[in-house]
């Protein structure tokens, strides 16, 4: 019989054919009986060959033998891939990786990393304020009022003083002259002060309006103070990630997102989520109750990724939880105790160093870390990124043309050039099972087509 021999340089795990024309045609003789999946012949001389062609099918050469009497022969193995190409570029399959055709947002887990990193931190400013420059207005304050157009929620105002300010009004409630009207509309004087917060907010971010005097149920104290215009302060934080790649494969295994927020601490954010270069974090702080409300959102379409809510700051005790607001001082009274008994003699004093006290040990641990006062760790948001290095360089073409990336569809494989990796690769051939079995491994541990 005839064969066509060729010097082909191929990979095994390819669908590459000679061009018969480049074939040099030879008599051989089969050696004996033999499978067609691996036949053996006999021939003149094989020097310089690598290949074959033999009844229309394609086969490595894997052996050259000579026998005693220096006659020459071969043993052969099948090409599947070569031989049934055409059957195999008419599949559709699950191409799990392609050289030709793939995602930048898939993940390839494939690559592994080194313990080399780099850390970023971006800071970034926000509305609180740790260093309390100038005796800043800290306490925010609810007081109890007769409902008008300048009240809120059916009767309450609220109002925003600096600690010096904050003393001096509460040893002005002391005075007599306000005890008895303030106790028509409330039990007591203090019960009138629904609630008081302390929060390191800055003075420029307070949305406040300047009034002459205070209302405490239906009486005007003058008192020349700042009144909130508005209960809720919202900001937006635009935010860049640092290192950030556009091919999320070469950027997502690779890096960690961690955020530090001001009275909640660092959080650790999906990486994987985020897909833009920036990031928004928006914060709502309610300036009444200390809750804030914060959302770290996609940038283009502002969808909310991760959602946190804490307390800034920490309240104080008022008469809301029976708990005097002037705190029993040094002197062992507070100034409302004293305003009870008749004892006006000495109150204002009292009542400017019990507020003092009340007002410094009396801060909750919630919006606070471990106890401590929390807007003196860090006040700013700050976004870190860590970058690990790659062992290979995967974006490099050696390696998209060696392995491929991430491709994951459904899809014709005549669609495709160069490497493909299937998952659950099944040829419809008709050919015995012992080919399909070879072409179906062959494929889901990648080939090149060419």
């Amino acid at each position: 019989m005839e064969i066509l021999l060729f010097n082909l340089s191929k990979r095994k795990n390819s669908t590459k054919r000679p061009v018969d024309t480049d074939g040099v045609a030879k008599s051989v003789t089969l050696k004996g009986e033999c499978s067609y999946l691996n036949p053996s012949f006999f021939l003149g001389d094989v020097t310089g060959y690598t290949y074959l062609k033999a009844w229309g099918n394609y086969y490595f050469i894997d052996r050259v033998a000579y026998d005693i009497n220096g006659a020459q022969y071969i043993n052969c193995s099948i090409d599947v891939l070569a031989t049934w190409k055409e059957q195999i570029m008419a599949t559709s399959a699950f191409v799990r990786y392609s050289s030709s055709k793939y995602s930048n947002k898939i993940i390839d887990n494939r690559i592994g990393r080194i313990t080399d990193t780099t850390v970023h931190g971006a800071e970034y400013d926000s509305i609180f304020d740790s260093e309390n420059v100038d005796n800043e207005f800290v306490f925010f304050i609810t007081i109890g009022g007769e409902y008008s157009q300048t009240a809120y929620d059916g009767g309450y105002n609220y109002y925003v003083f600096t600690e010096t300010g904050w003393n001096d009004f509460c040893a002005l409630l002391c005075n007599s002259t306000w005890e008895v009207d303030i106790k028509k509309f409330f039990a007591s004087v203090d019960s009138g002060l629904i609630s008081c917060r302390r929060m390191p907010i800055k003075q420029s971010e307070l949305p406040i309006e300047q009034v002459s005097s205070i209302r405490i149920g239906r009486v005007d104290i003058p008192y020349p103070a700042y009144k909130l215009s508005k209960r809720y302060i919202q900001r937006d934080i635009e935010m860049e990630i640092e290192n950030y790649q556009t091919d999320f494969d070469q950027w997502s295994p690779y890096t960690r997102l961690k955020m530090y927020i001001p009275f909640i601490g660092t959080v650790d954010l999906p990486t994987d989520q985020f897909k833009d270069k920036k990031i928004i974090t928006r914060y709502v702080v309610d300036l009444v109750t200390g809750q804030m409300d914060v959302h770290i959102c996609h940038y283009n379409s502002r969808n909310i990724v991760l959602a946190l809510s804490t307390e800034v700051g920490g309240s104080l005790p008022t008469s809301v939880n029976n708990v005097n607001l002037l705190k029993v001082g040094l002197h062992g009274a507070s100034a409302v105790s004293a305003l009870a008994n008749k004892n006006v003699v000495g109150a204002i004093e009292q009542a400017v160093e019990s507020i003092s006290a009340g007002l410094t040990d009396n801060i909750g641990n919630k919006g606070t870390f471990g106890g401590g006062r929390s807007e003196l760790l860090e006040t700013r948001f700050i976004l870190f990124t860590w970058n690990w290095t790659a062992v290979s360089n995967m974006p490099n073409q050696s390696y998209l043309e060696l392995y491929g990336k991430p491709c994951y569809q459904v899809i014709p494989l005549s669609d495709l050039t160069g490497y493909v990796e299937t998952m659950g690769f099944a040829i419809d051939i008709s050919a015995i099972s012992e080919v399909k079995d070879m072409i179906n491994q062959a494929m889901d541990k990648g080939v090149y087509l060419e």
